[in-house]
């Protein structure tokens, strides 16, 4: 006896279906506000990281976001000690300054392993997923409200 297999579609899916072709582009819109969200997030982490003993506030104000492109932003600062507070330094500077012990912060790098951080930045990628398909097909699959809260 031959087994016969019928596949059919309810008339609405294929519609939904259809405007899936405009999910790239949506998804890229989302996608770069949730970059920006997201550098935002990381820039004010490694503010929070910036402890020090006599701080001036100056390397914490020039802390800035630069977004290149929806998947890519630089998070950092133009001043130009800021890259001996992260990494730390010795000896001279070229003012002459003597610095035999300046520790490293390493600010940028506690930041993006901050729990809170990367949660934080989870959270924003998904939004931004299920902003998309909000958009193209106009509500989220059932059960998964719960991820957006």
């Amino acid at each position: 006896m031959a087994r016969t297999i019928g596949i059919g579609f309810q008339p609405d899916l294929l519609g939904i279906m259809s405007q899936f072709e405009q999910f790239e582009e949506k998804l890229r819109k989302h996608i770069a506000t949730a970059t920006e969200k997201s550098a935002g997030l990381v820039a004010t982490g490694i503010q929070g990281y910036m402890d020090f003993k006599n701080p001036s506030g100056q390397l914490e104000e020039s802390v800035e976001v630069q977004v290149q492109s929806e998947y890519l932003a630089w998070i950092g600062s133009g001043l130009p000690y800021a890259h001996r507070r992260e990494w730390s330094f010795e000896g001279p500077d070229s003012l002459g300054r003597l610095f035999p012990n300046d520790p490293a912060t390493h600010m940028a790098r506690k930041a993006i392993k901050d729990g809170s951080v990367l949660m934080g930045v989870v959270q924003n990628y998904i939004e931004a997923v299920y902003g998309a398909w909000e958009e193209c097909v106009g509500s989220l699959p059932p059960g998964t409200a719960a991820f957006l809260s």
